[in-house]
């Protein structure tokens, strides 16, 4: 598959997510469920969502609750939402999260909110995209205090906002919203968590790497990674740990 025939695929299978989700949006907006059991059905109704339009083309996915499925050649992998617990909180960073790479190397990405309807996108060498809008990082100095995404180290200057949506952080990231995005020290992040989202934030200008020369997490998606992701002027702050 090209990459812009895997980009319309992630497309349909997230917009068939969002309406699958989105009356469960709209009830726990209104009213929380925060058991487990309304977080696995919200999740289990978004994977059947996705995998029904997903398997009907040339891939093999990886998702975060079937694991493995398929024979293709492209590889997706698959989070059918990004902040599950978000979602049957009614907080409002929550939706899937799909990346796909082609045989050849190029990828694809999406990411939804479904609770404002926005659609981040973004394919190799083409740029990112918030419906629309075309998204690029401001190349501005680095500002004393940083608000980020993930880590959270108040006395060096990086205070954190955990959005519960590694993804949905990663958009902010490119959207200008978030001075830049590192995997808590405690946590690392999942392949289905972030490779949608690298994808965008990279295709928007940010640096993607690794913590204290940590591999790229591009070279190796399936793996867990500890991850940096911001402009130019911020990377070099997040990338090394503080003494």
């Amino acid at each position: 598959m090209e990459c812009q025939e895997l980009l319309e695929l992630l497309l349909a299978a997230a917009r068939r997510v969002d309406e699958a989700i989105k009356p469960l949006a709209c009830q726990y907006a209104a009213v929380p469920d925060p058991s487990q059991q309304a977080a696995n059905a919200a999740d289990a109704l978004a994977e059947s969502a996705a995998l029904n339009v997903l398997l009907s083309a040339d891939v093999r996915v990886l998702s975060e609750e079937a694991g493995w499925l398929g024979q293709g050649s492209a590889l997706v992998v698959l989070d059918p939402i990004d902040g599950t617990d978000n979602l049957t909180r009614g907080i409002p960073f929550s939706g899937p999260s799909i990346w796909a790479r082609t045989k050849q190397g190029a990828c694809a990405a999406v990411v939804t909110n479904v609770f404002t309807g926005h659609t981040f996108w973004a394919t190799s060498g083409s740029g990112a995209f918030r419906d629309d809008q075309r998204l690029s990082v401001a190349k501005s100095r680095v500002p004393d205090v940083m608000i980020v995404g993930g880590e959270y180290q108040p006395l060096h200057g990086l205070f954190g906002r955990d959005l519960g949506a590694t993804a949905h952080s990663l958009c902010a990231v490119a959207e200008g919203r978030l001075a830049g995005y590192r995997t808590p020290a405690h946590c690392p992040d999942r392949s289905w968590d972030l490779m949608a989202g690298l994808v965008i934030a990279g295709e928007a200008g940010c640096i993607l790497g690794g913590i204290e020369g940590d591999r790229n997490p591009m070279d190796d998606p399936l793996s867990e990674n500890w991850v940096v992701v911001a402009p130019e002027m911020a990377f070099a702050r997040l990338s090394s740990r503080p003494l």
